[in-house]
């Protein structure tokens, strides 16, 4: 029965020329609004092998894999298209060598796995082939992508339909494999939907009073768009900052989306306390030098109280003379008091 089944296709349907989703690890944008990709064709070299009457072919060991293409529709800001763009210009920098070495720095999160060192010039990419209920039913995995073609950008004000901007790029790549889903006997494939993205969420103050600005800070690797809880909302830029006011103790979570899922990072925002001064300390520093009589230190002592009762006072001193209402000594050596002149200071 097995020798029967096996002489004709598991599955019956066709396959949709609709059915598929690209992921490019290094330019999540232009996978976003992919339209078009193809699996590029092969050729396989032969040998002549002369002989009387005809000559026999045999299988060549060359093979050669055509250029990988891809069309995408070009967003308003052009972000998608800037992508590609300046991937291009960082690998040929026709203005300067920094054009190479942003390209270097930029390229940190889109390191290509497949590939061995720090490399940064390509990048792996996969095009998953859906089956007709939209599940991943085979792959195609390239490995050292980088692109040698992109399309041009012709504006034109005579045109009567508005026809949205598609650019196509042309990739040359190290290799590509198909991995394909055995559908007599089903077994789940790795999918692949790009770098997972991460996002880091700080505050310029994690301790705050009612009314105060508090500005928050993000920034992520593969993400396509960020949002913020608690009244930020869909942030349009995926690395900034935001200012918001403080009404109390708050978590702000954010949340990174992009081709490779969600992550997401919390900061919170505590309420501190109102300074008055009732609960500021005040410290005073008396000279407590051989040329400072007892009774001296005694009067700028309640000066000190007299003029500020409501606070708390911590005396530093260098002997251990006992001058009534204090809280607290701190010693100090007799070098540093000499050296200090009748001062108060107060610590907010």
């Amino acid at each position: 029965m097995s020798q029967y089944l096996d002489k004709y296709p598991a599955n019956r349907n066709l396959l949709s020329p609709v059915g598929f989703k690209f992921v490019l690890d290094k330019a999540p944008k232009v996978d976003f609004f992919s339209n078009f990709a193809g699996i590029p064709a092969i050729t396989l070299g032969s040998a002549l092998q002369t002989r009387y009457g005809k000559n026999i072919d045999i299988p060549g060991d060359k093979m050669n894999f055509e250029d990988f293409r891809l069309r995408f529709l070009v967003d308003e800001n052009m972000e998608n298209y800037m992508e590609i763009w300046n991937w291009m210009t960082g690998l040929g920098f026709p203005y300067s060598l920094e054009q190479y070495s942003d390209l270097w720095e930029n390229s940190d999160s889109y390191k290509s796995p497949s590939l061995q060192g720090n490399f940064y010039e390509r990048s792996d990419g996969t095009l998953n082939i859906l089956n007709s209920n939209f599940n991943v039913q085979s792959q195609v995995i390239f490995e050292g992508l980088y692109p040698v073609y992109l399309s041009a950008l012709d504006f034109d004000a005579t045109l009567e339909d508005i026809r949205y901007f598609t650019a196509e790029v042309t990739f040359k790549y190290t290799y590509y494999k198909i991995i394909q889903k055995q559908t007599r006997n089903p077994q789940s494939i790795p999918i692949n939907l790009g770098s997972a993205p991460t996002i880091s969420l700080t505050a310029d103050k994690t301790v705050a009073l009612v009314g105060d600005k508090v500005t928050l800070s993000w920034s992520t690797t593969n993400a396509t768009k960020v949002s913020i809880n608690n009244g930020v909302g869909l942030i349009n830029n995926v690395n900034g900052t935001a200012d918001v006011i403080f009404n109390g103790n708050i978590t702000y979570t954010a949340t990174a989306t992009g081709p490779g899922g969600t992550a997401t990072d919390s900061v919170t925002i505590a309420l501190g306390v109102q300074q008055t001064s009732a609960n500021r300390t005040c410290i005073a520093v008396i000279d407590e030098s051989d040329s400072q009589s007892v009774s001296g230190m005694e009067t700028k002592w309640t000066q000190f109280r007299q003029n500020w009762p409501n606070r708390r006072f911590y005396l530093l001193q260098a002997g251990g003379a006992n001058y009534g209402d204090v809280q607290d000594v701190l010693t100090l050596p007799p070098s540093f008091l000499e050296e200090t002149d009748p001062d108060s200071v107060d610590i907010p």
